[in-house]
């Protein structure tokens, strides 16, 4: 279970100006966070474990957060304080820690760490087969006194004898005085002879000394000249071979050391189980995803062909219903025909003579039974020129006389006022779109001061909806007489509700 709970993350994000984010969001980003979290943390523990610290700094988390190319956290670099956690106001139970505001000046002004020096080999010879070689790393060695002094007086009398007799003659005597005063120059010369005549007798021993002087000093000299510059050369030579091969043995060195740390640290990483076991994780769930992905996508194959196929089938279904509606309409059609038919013959048979004389239950048919000297019944007709209604209309009593036919009052434009007035029915015998519409009939209604009667053959109410037409005397309409018993009826049946909201 993540260590990192959602409201942890939605109190980040509107630190950062985040407000809108919503609970699954939250608890998805959780993980995540969780695990960059971890790695900054090992990157730090790596960086602290280098530096040969097991106590980990603010610097190591800042170094781990650059190696990410992420910009490190302000104010908290060479601060010796802890961070202090302060009580919210109003909530006891809730502690943050305050922010201090650094100044831009402090970070930019501060003083660049030292960087790091590498561990470096410098080889060089302390001493040459017992000679102390004059190097920077070696200390000066100071020659005994004595010995120079000899050398100078050496080279001082092998001048003077190569000068003259008289020179010479006061070179041997002061070759015999440095005799007399140390014959251990001649010997340490290694002369034999000089031996032998300082043995015999005085004058003897300063001439064997005088002729040591000039066999042994200036060759002493030149072969020592030579042997030190040999050994200066050969020292040099040393000392370059020397830096080469510390060098080659430093790179060994920080190599040698790179592997055995990383060998070391390898073994410490413990997420890199973690990391392969979730990333096995991670592939056996892609494929799944892509198994089920490739199940859906037959299955949708699958339902779209039979959507596509049932789609079919009704459309062809839709077809034949519309069929047999037309079919049905044009029946409905025939059949509101042969009624006015049969109308027209019940009005017929109406004005014929009877035992007790003629029968009349209204206006205008008390109207057409009349003879034509009592009185004609004037006509309007409502219809399309198409409807199959008005071929029934040819046979119509004499006493019947139709004014005219049409289905707008455009169509009756051509009446005058005194014609209008003198119609007193009304026919409505349209059906479909050869009937008359609510609108044109009510805006012929005024034309007809004097109409007694309205007959409409369309079992609708949209032509019976304004009021004059409503509250006329001898209107007549199946739809009107459904209309009034359906109101009745529900009113009867809404009474007791209606009452209680009362």
């Amino acid at each position: 279970m993540s260590f990192i709970q959602p409201v942890a993350v939605k109190a980040i994000a509107l630190s950062v100006d985040v407000t809108h984010l919503t609970d699954e969001a939250a608890k998805t980003l959780a993980p995540d966070v969780e695990y960059r979290l971890r790695e900054v943390i090992q990157d730090a523990l790596k960086f602290a474990r280098h530096c040969k610290r097991t106590k980990l700094m603010t610097q190591d988390v800042n170094n781990a957060l650059r190696l990410r190319n992420i910009e490190p956290v302000y104010g908290f670099l060479g601060s010796n304080d802890p961070a202090k956690f302060v009580r919210a106001a109003g909530h006891p139970d809730v502690y943050f820690v305050r922010d201090e505001t650094v100044p831009l000046e402090q970070i930019t002004c501060a003083a660049l760490p030292q960087p790091p020096t590498h561990t470096t080999v410098m080889p060089h010879w302390l001493f040459i087969d017992g000679v102390q070689p004059q190097t920077e790393e070696n200390a000066a060695v100071e020659r005994p006194a004595a010995k120079r002094q000899r050398l100078a007086a050496a080279a001082a009398g092998a001048a003077a004898a190569a000068g003259g007799a008289a020179g010479a003659g006061a070179a041997a005597q002061q070759g015999a005085g440095q005799g007399q005063r140390g014959p251990g120059a001649a010997a340490g010369a290694g002369a034999g002879p000089g031996g032998a005549g300082a043995a015999g007798g005085l004058e003897g021993g300063g001439g064997g000394g005088g002729a040591a002087g000039e066999r042994v000093a200036l060759p002493v000299q030149h072969v020592l000249s030579d042997e030190m510059n040999r050994l200066l050369a050969q020292m040099l030579k040393a000392r370059n071979e020397g830096k080469a091969a510390g060098n080659r043995q430093g790179r060994g060195l920080s190599y040698q050391h790179y592997l055995e740390s990383v060998l070391e640290v390898a073994d410490e990483y413990q997420e890199v189980s973690d990391l392969l076991l979730r990333h096995a994780t991670l592939s056996a769930t892609n494929a799944d995803l892509k198994d089920h992905q490739r199940r859906c996508s037959e299955l949708a194959e699958k339902v779209r062909t039979e959507l596509q196929i049932y789609v079919k089938q009704k459309t062809d279904e839709i077809l034949n219903l519309n069929n047999q509606v037309a079919k049905l309409k044009t029946e409905v059609e025939g059949y509101e025909a042969e009624a006015l038919v049969q109308e027209a013959k019940k009005d017929s048979s109406l004005q014929r003579p009877h035992s007790r004389g003629p029968r009349v239950s209204t206006p205008a048919a008390a109207a057409m039974a009349a003879p034509p000297a009592a009185g004609t019944v004037s006509m309007l007709v409502v219809s399309g020129p198409d409807s199959p209604e008005l071929g029934v209309l040819k046979d119509l009593p004499p006493s019947v006389h139709i004014l005219a036919k049409g289905r707008t009052p455009e169509d009756f434009a051509h009446l005058s006022d005194e014609q209008c007035a003198g119609v007193t029915v009304l026919l409505n015998c349209g059906v479909g779109k050869n009937a008359g519409k609510r609108d044109d009939i009510r805006a012929l209604w005024p034309r007809l001061p004097n109409l007694v009667w309205m007959h409409s053959a369309s079992a609708g109410l949209e032509h019976l909806l304004f009021p004059e037409l409503v509250e006329g005397p001898g209107v007549y309409s199946h739809s009107l007489a459904e209309y009034c018993l359906t109101a009745a009826s529900w009113f009867a049946k809404d009474l007791p509700r209606m009452r209680r909201q009362q």
